[in-house]
Protein backbone atom coordinates (compact mmCIF):
# COMPACT_ATOMS: atom_id res chain seq x y z
CA UNK A 1 0.00 0.00 0.00
CA UNK A 2 2.62 2.03 0.70
CA UNK A 3 4.62 1.80 -2.41
CA UNK A 4 1.49 2.02 -4.16
CA UNK A 5 0.87 5.61 -2.03
CA UNK A 6 4.53 7.01 -3.21
CA UNK A 7 3.96 5.69 -7.39
CA UNK A 8 0.26 8.01 -7.08
CA UNK A 9 2.49 10.53 -5.54
CA UNK A 10 4.77 10.36 -7.95
CA UNK A 11 2.80 9.89 -10.97
CA UNK A 12 0.97 13.36 -9.91
CA UNK A 13 4.05 15.65 -9.11
CA UNK A 14 3.57 15.71 -6.00
CA UNK A 15 7.39 14.20 -4.84
CA UNK A 16 10.37 13.76 -7.36
CA UNK A 17 11.70 10.80 -7.76
CA UNK A 18 14.43 10.61 -5.80
CA UNK A 19 11.95 11.33 -3.05
CA UNK A 20 10.66 8.48 -4.18
CA UNK A 21 13.39 6.38 -4.46
CA UNK A 22 14.32 6.85 -1.23
CA UNK A 23 10.83 6.69 1.12
CA UNK A 24 10.94 2.79 -0.83
CA UNK A 25 14.83 3.09 0.72
CA UNK A 26 13.71 3.82 4.07
CA UNK A 27 10.93 1.62 3.80
CA UNK A 28 12.80 -1.41 3.19
CA UNK A 29 14.88 0.25 6.00
CA UNK A 30 12.19 -0.35 8.41
CA UNK A 31 12.15 -3.60 7.18
CA UNK A 32 15.64 -4.99 8.03
CA UNK A 33 15.82 -3.41 11.07
CA UNK A 34 17.18 -6.68 12.71
CA UNK A 35 20.05 -7.05 10.50
CA UNK A 36 20.94 -3.09 10.49
CA UNK A 37 20.63 -3.75 14.24
CA UNK A 38 22.53 -6.45 14.14
CA UNK A 39 25.40 -4.45 11.65
CA UNK A 40 25.38 -1.88 14.71
CA UNK A 41 26.47 -4.82 17.24
CA UNK A 42 28.80 -6.55 15.51
CA UNK A 43 30.33 -3.97 13.62
CA UNK A 44 29.83 -0.42 14.92
CA UNK A 45 27.31 1.70 15.34
CA UNK A 46 25.27 3.13 12.40
CA UNK A 47 25.29 6.51 10.53
CA UNK A 48 23.35 8.32 8.07
CA UNK A 49 25.92 9.45 5.01
CA UNK A 50 24.33 12.49 3.04
CA UNK A 51 25.73 12.90 -0.55
CA UNK A 52 24.57 15.83 -2.78
CA UNK A 53 24.33 14.30 -6.31
CA UNK A 54 22.53 16.43 -9.28
CA UNK A 55 19.63 14.49 -8.45
CA UNK A 56 19.72 16.30 -5.19
CA UNK A 57 20.70 14.90 -1.66
CA UNK A 58 20.47 11.00 -1.40
CA UNK A 59 20.58 9.13 2.36
CA UNK A 60 21.68 5.79 2.78
CA UNK A 61 22.56 3.58 6.01
CA UNK A 62 25.87 2.39 6.85
CA UNK A 63 27.99 0.75 9.77
CA UNK A 64 31.31 1.90 10.37
CA UNK A 65 33.72 -0.36 11.79
CA UNK A 66 33.73 0.66 15.37
CA UNK A 67 33.36 -0.06 19.08
CA UNK A 68 30.60 -2.58 19.13
CA UNK A 69 29.09 -4.68 21.83
CA UNK A 70 31.98 -7.92 20.57
CA UNK A 71 34.61 -6.03 21.70
CA UNK A 72 32.53 -5.45 24.72
CA UNK A 73 32.17 -9.24 25.35
CA UNK A 74 35.45 -9.81 24.49
CA UNK A 75 36.86 -6.91 26.84
CA UNK A 76 35.03 -8.14 29.74
CA UNK A 77 35.52 -11.86 28.56
CA UNK A 78 39.90 -10.73 29.97
CA UNK A 79 38.28 -10.52 33.42
CA UNK A 80 38.67 -14.23 34.08
CA UNK A 81 35.12 -14.79 35.35
CA UNK A 82 34.54 -18.09 33.46
CA UNK A 83 30.38 -18.16 33.81
CA UNK A 84 29.36 -15.56 30.86
CA UNK A 85 25.51 -15.62 32.40
CA UNK A 86 27.07 -14.44 35.45
CA UNK A 87 29.43 -12.04 33.70
CA UNK A 88 27.12 -10.00 31.79
CA UNK A 89 24.91 -9.68 34.66
CA UNK A 90 28.12 -7.85 36.79
CA UNK A 91 28.70 -6.12 34.02
CA UNK A 92 24.97 -4.59 33.23
CA UNK A 93 25.01 -3.68 37.72
CA UNK A 94 28.33 -1.99 37.40
CA UNK A 95 27.40 -0.03 34.64
CA UNK A 96 24.00 0.87 35.73
CA UNK A 97 25.66 1.82 39.20
CA UNK A 98 27.98 4.08 36.96
CA UNK A 99 24.77 5.64 35.78
CA UNK A 100 23.16 6.03 39.05
CA UNK A 101 26.10 7.51 41.02
CA UNK A 102 25.92 10.07 38.34
CA UNK A 103 21.98 10.83 37.83
CA UNK A 104 20.55 9.22 40.92
CA UNK A 105 19.46 5.76 41.70
CA UNK A 106 15.89 7.36 40.82
CA UNK A 107 16.15 8.10 37.66
CA UNK A 108 16.90 4.72 36.33
CA UNK A 109 13.18 3.13 37.25
CA UNK A 110 14.57 0.03 39.56
CA UNK A 111 11.86 -1.46 41.63
CA UNK A 112 14.41 -1.56 44.47
CA UNK A 113 17.26 1.16 44.03
CA UNK A 114 18.75 0.50 47.69
CA UNK A 115 19.16 -3.15 46.47
CA UNK A 116 21.03 -2.50 42.66
CA UNK A 117 22.74 0.13 44.78
CA UNK A 118 24.26 -2.78 47.32
CA UNK A 119 24.63 -5.02 44.63
CA UNK A 120 26.79 -2.06 42.89
CA UNK A 121 28.96 -1.48 45.66
CA UNK A 122 29.87 -6.00 46.43
CA UNK A 123 30.85 -5.37 42.33
CA UNK A 124 33.21 -2.27 42.88
CA UNK A 125 34.67 -4.20 46.28
CA UNK A 126 35.36 -7.33 44.29
CA UNK A 127 36.83 -5.29 42.17
CA UNK A 128 38.96 -3.85 43.87
CA UNK A 129 40.16 -6.94 45.43
CA UNK A 130 40.54 -7.85 41.79
CA UNK A 131 43.10 -5.53 39.44
CA UNK A 132 42.63 -8.45 36.42
CA UNK A 133 38.51 -8.30 36.49
CA UNK A 134 38.95 -4.54 37.50
CA UNK A 135 41.03 -3.69 34.28
CA UNK A 136 38.56 -5.70 32.20
CA UNK A 137 35.38 -4.16 33.23
CA UNK A 138 36.99 -0.63 32.94
CA UNK A 139 38.08 -1.57 29.31
CA UNK A 140 34.60 -3.13 28.32
CA UNK A 141 32.85 0.38 30.01
CA UNK A 142 34.69 2.07 27.79
CA UNK A 143 34.17 0.87 24.40
CA UNK A 144 30.58 0.86 25.41
CA UNK A 145 30.51 4.34 26.13
CA UNK A 146 32.24 4.89 22.54
CA UNK A 147 29.70 2.45 21.27
CA UNK A 148 26.47 4.48 22.58
CA UNK A 149 28.33 7.68 21.91
CA UNK A 150 27.98 6.07 18.51
CA UNK A 151 24.22 5.19 18.66
CA UNK A 152 23.81 8.45 20.31
CA UNK A 153 25.20 10.33 16.97
CA UNK A 154 23.19 8.23 14.94
CA UNK A 155 19.62 9.36 16.24
CA UNK A 156 21.47 12.74 15.89
CA UNK A 157 21.87 12.60 12.35
CA UNK A 158 18.78 11.30 11.36
CA UNK A 159 16.88 14.44 13.60
CA UNK A 160 15.19 12.39 16.13
CA UNK A 161 17.77 13.87 19.00
CA UNK A 162 18.65 17.72 19.21
CA UNK A 163 22.24 17.96 19.22
CA UNK A 164 21.88 19.40 23.15
CA UNK A 165 20.16 16.61 24.41
CA UNK A 166 23.26 14.35 22.76
CA UNK A 167 25.80 16.62 24.33
CA UNK A 168 23.91 16.27 27.52
CA UNK A 169 23.72 11.98 26.89
CA UNK A 170 27.41 11.97 25.41
CA UNK A 171 28.59 13.51 28.65
CA UNK A 172 27.70 10.51 31.29
CA UNK A 173 28.12 7.11 31.51
CA UNK A 174 24.26 6.39 29.20
CA UNK A 175 22.49 3.09 29.99
CA UNK A 176 19.20 2.65 27.49
CA UNK A 177 16.13 1.40 29.70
Amino acid sequence: ALDAAIKKGLDAGVISDLEAEQAGYYLRFGQQANAFATQALTNGPLSLAKEVTKRGMEFVYKSTPGANMTKVAQALEKSGIKNSTELQNRFTIYMAGKRAKQVGGSKLNFDNPGVVEQEYKAIMAELQSNDKAKNAFEEAAKIYKEYNNGLIDFITQTGYLPQNKAAELKATDYVPF
